[in-house]
């Protein structure tokens, strides 16, 4: 499986214009992506889309992202804020040939700014996709292991979509690489490098293999508008490979949580 991450560089407040600029970057390589991947709140920017949410499973950002997943033949990933019913959600989005496999709403709403705006999500989604079952995952809910925690063998990816700043870049270095060796899965964090309403977004995507290993992606391409990281080669052999040679996982606490 080969994974495209978009990491944008600049942010424009109009939603239609970014997704211009986006649809200009994915000429590179699109074409050869299985999953294309773009952080939380691609299309608004973190704090200017509280005030601005799309209309859920409807809206401008998610019909751009049914065309672009038809056009490469490839899923996409992103999320935005919607409205649904009486509710505002940060909902991450999983497409693939026009249609919503899936989505998720963010567990871990940011405390002091974020839920302020949206309701908390209370359900815990894999995806099925390409051979891979894949844990979808929201930025602040890298912090928390027992949300992330494999059960069961029950994933072999975690994606993690992030408007993450700079200030506290640190952070995800280090646990990516923790949450990718605790569950022996594969562990994608992608993050925003664009100055959004005068915060800068820290970058630094990355993917960690099921040991931990920081993965080389086959190609990095640039432009003004966007980082793109190409990984190749994916293979959820790997995963279960490690996990029979070094058995850890069936030494886990048994465990569940209280939503």
């Amino acid at each position: 499986m080969n994974i495209l991450c978009v990491e944008p560089k600049v942010f424009v407040k109009e939603t239609s214009s970014l997704l211009d600029l986006y649809s200009e970057s994915l000429s590179v390589f699109g074409q050869r992506a299985d999953i294309i991947v773009f952080p939380e709140f691609f299309s608004k920017g973190f704090y200017n889309g509280f005030s601005d949410p799309e209309i859920a499973d409807d809206g401008i950002s998610l019909n751009w992202m049914r065309e672009i997943s038809k056009k490469y033949s490839a899923a996409v990933v992103g999320s935005v804020p919607v409205q649904d019913g009486n509710n505002a959600y940060n909902r991450m989005y999983f497409v693939s040939e026009g249609r919503i496999l899936s989505h998720y709403d963010k567990r871990h709403v940011f405390r002091g700014a974020e839920a302020g705006y949206f309701t908390c999500g209370g359900k815990r989604v894999i995806v099925e996709y390409g051979g891979f079952r894949i844990l979808l995952q929201l930025c602040y809910d890298l912090r928390f292991p027992v949300w992330s925690r494999v059960r069961n063998q029950d994933y072999d990816m975690a994606i993690n979509i992030a408007q993450w700043p700079e200030i506290r870049i640190g952070v995800p270095e280090i646990l990516v690489k923790a949450r990718a060796i605790e569950n022996q899965s594969y562990y994608l964090f992608c993050n925003s490098a664009a100055l959004i309403d005068g915060e800068q977004e820290g970058g630094h995507s990355m993917l960690a293999d099921p040991s931990g290993n920081a993965v080389s992606p086959l190609e990095i391409k640039e432009n003004g508008i966007a980082r793109m990281l190409l990984f190749d080669g994916i293979c959820s052999q790997a995963v279960r490979s490690v996990r029979e040679k070094f058995g850890v996982l069936q030494d886990a606490d048994e465990f569940g949580l209280i939503m």
